[in-house]
């Protein structure tokens, strides 16, 4: 088996997901030492694997803080290298992982309150993974569609992950997709009735009409922190119906 489907299929939940990130998502080239760092975390897990175990989704003593007071904790990653924007936000839900997961593969309900989609369309679906069409309605009526694949894993019995990836939708113009994006949910049950969740998206939008440079940022600075907070609101409300 070559490298790449070992990792994607194996590694894919590493901590920190730098080893996937530098070769696959971001294409970095950038230093021998950032890929001596990824290879070193790498064979870290190999030999011991539990040693992540409570840092699958790594925060430092301040974002801890921030997410204990139930605020969202926002990173903008580097993006020197390439040509669109890279955005996480981490939050906690006080539900199960499992209740957590129902909501976000419930791609169909998701115009009801993911920020600007206004239809899902189920291309092909096949078990845990699915091709799915989206249709974004933004501001002065301006539109945006794209096709990804997104499957979901579930790494060890505390974790779930939803990824996607952007492909082709034959017949649109560059100027009504989106060039690229790629991402995970990644969902972290910390105890029975709470879990950590990390949205991480990546967004090439591709040539942007004159005027219209608004559109980038609510892509993605914007649309990143509203769909774990809007997702969070949903399923805890979710949550509280279920309690007589």
């Amino acid at each position: 088996m070559n490298l790449k489907v070992l990792l994607s299929e194996k590694y894919r939940f590493l901590p920190f997901f730098r080893f996937r990130q530098i070769f696959f998502y971001k294409r970095n080239r950038s230093s021998v030492k950032s890929i001596f760092l990824a290879l070193s975390q790498l064979f870290i897990f190999v030999i011991f694997p539990q040693a992540y175990a409570s840092d699958i989704i790594p925060l430092n003593d301040t974002e801890k803080q921030i997410v204990d007071r139930g605020q969202l904790v926002v990173r903008e990653l580097d993006q020197s290298l390439e040509s669109g924007n890279t955005f996480e936000v981490i939050g906690l839900m006080h539900a199960p992982r499992k209740d957590i997961v129902e909501v976000l593969i419930d791609y169909k309900a998701y115009s009801e309150f993911m920020p600007h989609v206004s239809k899902v369309e189920t291309v092909e679906n096949r078990g845990n993974q699915s091709v799915l069409n989206f249709i974004l309605e933004l501001p002065l009526n301006y539109e945006k569609k794209y096709r990804i694949s997104i499957s979901l894993s579930e790494p060890d019995m505390h974790t779930s992950r939803i990824e996607w990836h952007s492909i082709d939708w034959p017949g649109l113009t560059p100027v009504e997709t989106i060039k690229e994006t790629t991402g995970y949910w990644l969902v972290y049950e910390k105890t029975a009735d709470t879990s950590l969740v990390l949205h991480h998206v990546y967004t090439d939008p591709g040539p942007i009409p004159f005027g219209l440079g608004w559109i980038i940022e609510i892509l993605t600075k914007t649309s990143v922190p509203k769909a774990l907070s809007q997702t969070r609101t949903r399923v805890e409300k979710a949550e509280s119906l279920k309690t007589p």
